[in-house]
């Protein structure tokens, strides 16, 4: 188990503001925050409003592989579905090109 701190970030679109949070509930206050390891700036819509404690329990070792070797195959699915879109978009291109050379006797049934 590894423990760390990380800063807890209000939105700006959160309907709330800084000082409602002092008497909301635990439960509400954790749905609400935005927590991250990285620096939000204001002028992206987000006030730092204190620290969170993380406590992470990580899942043996096979489980984590096992879940990352699907990730990664569903993000080889993505790239295969873009690629293909791609190509195909290329191929009514090249089409279109050779149409426009060919007289309507030359051009296939």
């Amino acid at each position: 188990m590894t423990t760390a701190t990380i800063r807890a970030y209000l939105s700006n679109y959160s309907g709330y503001k800084a000082t409602d949070l002092a008497d909301m509930p635990q439960e509400k206050l954790a749905k609400i925050l935005f927590i991250t390891h990285m620096m939000m700036e204001p002028r992206d819509g987000y006030v730092e409003v204190g620290s969170v404690e993380v406590k992470v329990t990580l899942k043996p070792h096979e489980q984590m592989v096992t879940e990352a070797v699907a990730s990664l195959r569903a993000q080889v699915q993505v790239v295969r579905a873009e690629a293909e879109r791609t190509a195909m978009k290329l191929e009514g291109e090249i089409s279109k090109l050779l149409a426009i050379g060919m007289t309507t006797d030359e051009v296939p049934a």
